[in-house]
């Protein structure tokens, strides 16, 4: 029985498209990042190691194990998702009962499901092995990057890292799933996962006995740390990660760990109907006779339906309390709450109060940057997350065909759902307040700046999160798995920070970046402000658009095929999408084009690969000059009128040149920052310009009479 569930489970999950697109996006991130390596990217060169040691090769033992296992890490939610979803799929499709009532036994059903996963993560995560040997041949890489090749570099990250790291995590994951019989306490068990290494990460490091905190680790990243601190870029070029030793006992700890975690799921897990035999249900008393006076009594002819606007605004508020409060009563939302303050607290204070060993006060505006960092990682998990569970709540309580027949229009429930998202972001940043209050507390600073968080979190920051927002809930709508979207998100976070990197730098077509800001207690935000409001009304108004698409595209009753929703969109598509469509547009054009125009004409936009080539034709032109005899700066005056609300300043002034050398000087060199406009160039002895080149700022001026 138990080979007959393995391989229903393997069939099961090998048919899901699911399992191929993970697999493909693991595949092309590891062979991207092979051939970044391999130095086919000019504008940058990806690494794994923890040093910039360049003599390491890119296919070395140690580089092919990091790049396996610390890309394995961003697949924890893969493997929360699959382990919770083979635990929990048939209380979700109500076909336990049919499976409980066959002599399955209970170790068999639980076994075979819980490996048939493994087995197919495992398959998910050999991408990661297979991207990177060929990106490794791929023949325009350059070759010095590479050594030889050795089959045990690839396989032996899976023995050390990957199948210990899977059964431990799988392990967490489908007992939890098995003994509550939910999905979230699987996705929560992953937040706290991911927060608890990273806490305990730092807390390792500081521990004086390297052995204890070897044995720790529960992903093995400290006994490799350990084993290979004194390798020269020779062993790592040569040697494989050791499995013994502290790695040896580390892994065999935590595979024991899982395997009781697996074993008291087990032995919780009960096949029948309730998740705990102890428990009972109460059951209301219903009365035996229903009152037929009360039926005949009551005039349904006085009912009068009444759709105003009064009442459509009473719905959306009373939809939007109702939103707000099933997510932030949720227990789960607490949980990721507390974790989250806790950890941006914990950060805080050890990063906060000294400057490489100097006390300094901690000012809010330095809270607000340590603090805020911290928290957005809750922040995106909350709007990721719950934008997911907005969507699909009626649906996985299987109340949806219900709740849809009601005489409430799509635009009063969709936009209640979005609002009460947004509610939770007000929320949230009311709680970054009190923990970046906390924190200066906590370090004995009582000057708290309240307007000044007030009007980072609520005028600058809130706008982003609500950008954010809106873009899950439109992926969780137009994908139409929750898993998918998750994990969708999941990867635009990750991918978004890399598209830099391949010269897409123009934050006019990076959703949603903005320009960068700076506060001082002198200056304020200055002149930011304006330029950042700029973008965010950009991005807003973007957001706009996809907000309508996906009220558009919504699933509203069983038409879930995505023809069928295109379908439905053109009878949605009625005057008021159309005219907040053309409203969002008309914004996207205005501000985009005066963005443009800032970014593009008056002041051009170069990306680092454009500044790479500037500084390659200055070094191919000019380095002959290198050594060429030149006049020394002996004194300078200067006239310089500064005007700080223009944010521009006039120079005039004089330099006196000497020529120190033992050489006549007869040509001038001179090099001017390119942004300065310069109007006029003089000098007090006759000559003539040579050579200007103004987009390198540099200029020959030919004496009439050596100097």
């Amino acid at each position: 029985m138990f080979y007959e569930i393995f391989k229903f489970e393997l069939k099961n999950r090998m048919k899901r498209i699911s399992t191929y697109v993970y697999f493909g996006i693991f595949f092309v991130l590891s062979f991207i990042i092979t051939l970044s390596m391999g130095g086919i990217f000019k504008s940058f060169r990806a690494s794994v190691a923890d040093g910039g040691q360049g003599a390491i090769l890119a296919n070395a033992p140690y580089i092919i194990y990091l790049l396996i296992s610390n890309m394995s890490f961003f697949g924890l939610m893969i493997t929360a998702g699959m382990m919770g979803n083979a635990a929990y799929r048939d209380f979700e499709q109500r076909s336990y009962t049919l499976y409980f009532s066959y002599p399955v036994p209970k170790y068999s059903y639980i076994g075979g499901r819980f490996l048939g996963n493994i087995t197919v993560l495992m398959f998910i995560y050999s991408s990661l092995a297979l991207g990177a040997i060929l990106g490794s041949l791929m023949p325009f890489v350059q070759a010095e990057k590479f050594g030889s090749f050795s089959l045990m570099a690839y396989i032996g990250p899976y023995l050390i890292a990957i199948f210990p790291n899977l059964f431990f995590t799988g392990s967490i994951f489908y007992s939890l799933a098995l003994v509550f019989r939910k999905r979230m306490p699987v996705y929560m068990s992953a937040v706290g996962l991911l927060v608890g290494y990273l806490l305990a990460g730092n807390l390792l490091t500081d521990m004086t006995n390297g052995f204890i905190a070897s044995l720790l680790d529960p992903l093995g990243n400290a006994p490799l740390l350990k084993m290979t601190r004194y390798w020269t870029p020779v062993q790592k070029n040569t040697l494989l990660v050791p499995f013994s030793g502290e790695m040896l006992l580390n892994r065999i700890l935590w595979i024991s760990v899982g395997f009781i975690i697996l074993w008291f799921g087990t032995r919780k897990f009960k096949l029948s109907y309730f998740a705990s035999e102890k428990k009972t249900r109460k059951i209301p008393k219903v009365s035996e006779e229903i009152s037929p006076t009360f039926i005949s009594s009551f005039n349904f002819s006085s009912v009068k339906p009444v759709f105003s606007f009064n009442l459509y605004l009473k719905q959306f508020f009373k939809l939007v309390k109702t939103e707000f409060f099933s997510i932030v009563k949720n227990v789960y939302f607490i949980v990721i709450v507390l974790l989250g303050a806790v950890f941006t607290i914990i950060v805080g204070l050890q990063n906060l109060g000294k400057i490489s060993g100097t006390s300094v006060y901690p000012v809010t505006y330095s809270v607000l940057e340590i603090s805020g960092a911290s928290f957005m990682l809750f922040i995106v998990i909350i709007l990721t997350f719950y934008a997911g569970e907005t969507v699909w709540r009626d649906r996985d309580k299987r109340f949806s065909q219900i709740f849809d027949t009601l005489p409430v229009p799509d635009g009063i429930i969709f936009t209640s759902r979005i609002f009460s998202l947004l509610l939770v972001q007000v929320l949230m940043c009311f709680i970054l307040i009190i923990c970046g209050i906390l924190i200066q507390i906590s370090l004995g600073y009582f000057n708290f700046e309240i307007p000044l968080y007030i009007k980072e979190l609520f005028g600058i920051r809130l706008s982003e999160y609500m950008i954010y927002t809106v873009l899950a809930f439109f992926v969780h709508v137009i994908v139409n798995n929750k898993y998918a979207g998750h994990f969708i998100m999941i990867m635009y976070y990750i991918g978004v920070d890399f598209l830099p990197a391949f010269g897409l730098q123009n934050k006019l077509y990076i959703f949603p970046e903005s320009t960068s800001y700076i506060y001082s207690d002198m200056n304020g935000y200055g002149h930011f402000l304006g330029p950042l409001f700029l973008f965010r009304l950009y991005w807003g108004a973007f957001a706009i658009l996809l907000a309508v698409l996906a009220y558009l595209l919504r699933i509203r009753g069983t038409d879930t095929h995505f023809i069928l929703r295109l379908k439905k969109a053109k009878q949605l598509f009625t005057p008021i999408p159309r005219y907040v469509s053309l409203f969002a547009l008309i914004i996207i054009l205005i501000s985009g084009g005066i963005i443009y125009y800032n970014t593009a004409i008056l002041n051009p936009f170069k990306t680092t690969t454009d500044e790479e080539k500037e500084k390659v034709r200055y070094e191919k032109q000019y380095k002959q000059y290198e050594h060429l005899p030149q006049p020394r700066i002996i004194d300078v005056k200067a006239n310089v009128e500064i005007y700080p609300y223009q944010r521009k300043a006039t120079l005039v002034g004089n330099y006196i040149l000497k020529n120190k050398n033992k050489v006549p000087v007869t040509a001038v060199h001179v090099l001017l920052p390119t942004e300065m406009k310069i109007n006029t160039i003089t000098f007090d002895k006759p000559n003539h310009l040579k050579l200007q080149d103004k987009k390198l700022g540099y200029s020959i001026y030919c004496l009439e009479e050596p100097l």
